[in-house]
């Protein structure tokens, strides 16, 4: 990061070396819930023998809580990243994002 907070660009193979010798990111503090900042955290493991598999991340206390609750986290995600959906995505409705934050 600069001194603005802001990632610094990279050359590719700066990038690459950065991402094999330093440890993987983390969610900010205090905004996101413990249950997603828990499955990011297990998604980022280097050491693929200490990161979830598939069945324990479609069985994780998140992705169960998500599957209850009528959110659009694809809709969410490509309005956040300013991305075009590659499908219709439902209305976005920031009081349904309460899976994501505290």
């Amino acid at each position: 990061m600069d001194n603005t907070g802001s990632p610094r660009s990279m050359a590719i193979f700066e990038l690459l070396d950065y991402i094999v010798n330093e440890p993987p990111p983390k969610l900010p503090a205090g905004i996101f819930s413990d249950a997603f900042t828990d499955f990011v955290d297990r998604c980022l493991k280097k050491n693929p023998a200490e990161r979830a598999d598939l069945k324990t991340l479609i069985n994780h206390e998140w992705i169960k809580k998500a599957e209850s609750e009528n959110v659009d986290i694809a809709g969410w995600i490509c309005l956040t990243m300013n991305l075009q959906p590659t499908t219709p995505i439902r209305t976005y409705n920031p009081e349904q994002m309460s899976l994501l934050h505290t």
